[in-house]
């Protein structure tokens, strides 16, 4: 079975494989559970410096747009700073529940690791 560029192998005949998608908050690049400054940093850090990828990129998405770029960034800023528009779910603000990404499969850049819906 091929899913988002990888391969699974099923060794047993009859074995069910149910993917799950990723639950995470938009907006929360660095998976601390909050949108805030740090992840406007993490993003461009990541973009620009050399710094960690997201381990949810879906969720440094800010502005569910089709890639990972520094406007994800100003999105976050222009949020946090200047009263812009909330960044689209699942789970902006930050205290709204987890959940995964309304736009489904296709419009997902990946979540290998999301640890801010604890």
């Amino acid at each position: 079975v091929t899913f988002r560029g990888g391969t699974v192998y099923a060794r047993r005949e009859g074995l069910t494989v149910r993917f799950c998608e990723a639950q995470f908050h938009r907006g929360d690049a660095n998976g601390d559970g909050l949108n805030d400054v740090s992840d406007a940093i993490h993003i461009f850090s990541f973009l620009f410096l050399g710094g960690p990828a997201p381990g949810c990129r879906e969720a440094a998405n800010t502005d569910d747009s089709p890639v990972l770029d520094i406007s994800d960034g100003i999105f976050l800023l222009t949020f946090l700073f200047l009263g812009g528009v909330v960044p689209p779910p699942p789970g902006a603000p930050s205290r709204a529940p987890c959940g995964p990404d309304p736009g489904g499969p296709s419009s997902n850049l990946g979540c290998e690791r999301y640890d801010g819906c604890g």
